[in-house]
């Protein structure tokens, strides 16, 4: 199916919305790495609110994440966040794998109740 056509069958745009986002998911992979190609090797708090393009809030509710790659293991609320650059786009790259696996389970949950 051309990119121009409209679908016709439902198959047809579920397979056409699954290739769009996969080109997105890539592109956004590659917007990633140039980002981080171009910063520091450690991030203080402002860079990643800067680099992210988050606010101060989301980033305090990463930093409460355990799994958050925090520069010093012992972080504690109210301390200052850092964390090496290549550590976060892991530790942002695992966190949209999680999240898509989450949704797709959740999706397939609703359909068995169905």
């Amino acid at each position: 199916m051309n990119n121009n056509e409209v679908p016709i069958k439902f198959s047809e745009a579920l397979y056409l919305a699954a290739e769009i986002a996969r080109h997105n998911e890539a592109m956004e992979a590659e917007l990633t790495e140039l980002r981080m190609n171009m910063t520091k090797d450690v991030l203080r708090g402002p860079d990643i609110v800067e680099l992210c393009g988050i606010s101060k809030s989301t980033l305090s509710e990463w930093a409460q994440d355990p799994t958050f790659p925090h520069l010093r293991g012992d972080w504690v609320k109210g301390m200052a966040i850092m964390c090496r650059s290549t550590d976060l786009y892991q530790w942002l790259k695992n966190r949209k794998t999680r999240e898509i696996n989450h949704s797709f389970h959740t999706r397939r949950e609703k359909q068995r109740v169905i």
